[in-house]
């Protein structure tokens, strides 16, 4: 699981940074078609908040987990808080990513519609793409972080009668 959210999490920052390049440099000086840009900006944006919203739940599910093993088990309260603080890092820049990366395409749509200027999408467009990539690092960090103390809390359990 930890894997498969790891390569979705990159894969979604590849994606946006395609659709960025390719909507903010290709379309912009006439090389390509607007059409591309809105799929592909469409699909990258709802690759992100998806890789993201299933980290959310990744930290929650897990967290829990280690929680109930600290109870039932008895072990260190330690390993709970471990748990704890990868989510408390990781939610406050998740929730400001998804919310960029919903308002990037929402605001290419009211573009195309001629109700914003250009450089109103891009702005959030490129914000969206510096929090995602930021947000995806804390992320794989926290991910990896988190299998450690998984394998720690296994081996307390395993160890313990």
């Amino acid at each position: 699981m930890a894997i498969a959210l790891i390569t979705v999490l990159l894969l979604a920052d590849v994606a946006l940074g395609f659709a960025g390049w390719y909507g903010g440099f290709r379309v912009a000086y006439g090389l390509g078609e607007i059409r591309f840009p809105v799929s592909t900006g469409l699909f990258a944006a709802f690759l992100s908040v998806f890789a993201h919203c299933m980290s959310m739940f990744y930290f929650i599910g897990t967290g829990k987990v280690i929680r109930e093993a600290v109870q039932d088990r008895g072990l260190a309260p330690g390993y709970a808080g471990e748990a704890r603080a990868f989510k408390t890092r990781y939610f406050p820049i998740a929730s400001l990513t998804i919310a960029a990366t919903m308002a990037a395409p929402i605001l290419g749509g009211a573009l195309d519609a001629g109700r914003v200027v250009r450089d109103v999408h891009l702005w959030v467009a490129v914000a969206a793409l510096v929090l995602n990539l930021a947000a995806s690092a804390v992320a794989v960090k926290g991910i990896w972080g988190n299998l450690g103390l998984i394998a720690r809390v296994e081996a307390e359990c395993r160890s313990r009668p």
